[in-house]
C-alpha cells in the first residue's frame, strides 16, 4: 500500500489495482470544518480534471479534482450525509472515491509529501 498527494488537498491510497481518493490533512487545513459536500454523481470513467467533490467549509468553498483518469468503482456517499466526516483523520470515513484502471505513471506523478514544500 503507498500513499501519495495532490497539489489540491487530496490523498490518493494505492492498494493492488485500487486507488481510494480522500481528503487530505492539508485539504482539511485548507476548507477548515467541512459543513458541506456535493459528491459527484457519475458512475463510470472519471477524467483528470473532473470535478469529484465541491465543498463548503468554515475557511472556503471549492471544489475538488481528479488528479488523473480512472474507473469509478465505489462513491462514500455518506459523505453527503455527513459532510463532517471528511474532517476525519479516518482515511476510511474521509474517503471520496475508489478508482481502478489508472495508469500507474499518473499515479507515481503525484507528491509523496502531504504538504509541499515553500520556497523561502
Amino acid at each position: 500500500m503507498t500513499i501519495k498527494y495532490h497539489v489540491n488537498g487530496l490523498y490518493v491510497k494505492k492498494d493492488g489495482d485500487l486507488y481510494q481518493i480522500g481528503l487530505s490533512d492539508k485539504g482539511q487545513d485548507d476548507v477548515g470544518d467541512v459543513m458541506f459536500c456535493d459528491l459527484v454523481k457519475q458512475e463510470g470513467y472519471l477524467s483528470k480534471g473532473d470535478t469529484i467533490m465541491g465543498v463548503e467549509g468554515a475557511k472556503a468553498v471549492t471544489d475538488f479534482t481528479a488528479p488523473f483518469d480512472g474507473q469509478i468503482v465505489a462513491a462514500n456517499q455518506a459523505i453527503e450525509d455527513q459532510p463532517d466526516l471528511l474532517n476525519s483523520n479516518s482515511q476510511e470515513e474521509n474517503r471520496i472515491l475508489k478508482l481502478e484502471e489508472v495508469k500507474e505513471e499518473d499515479f507515481n506523478q503525484l507528491s509523496d509529501q502531504a504538504w509541499p514544500e515553500e520556497d523561502d
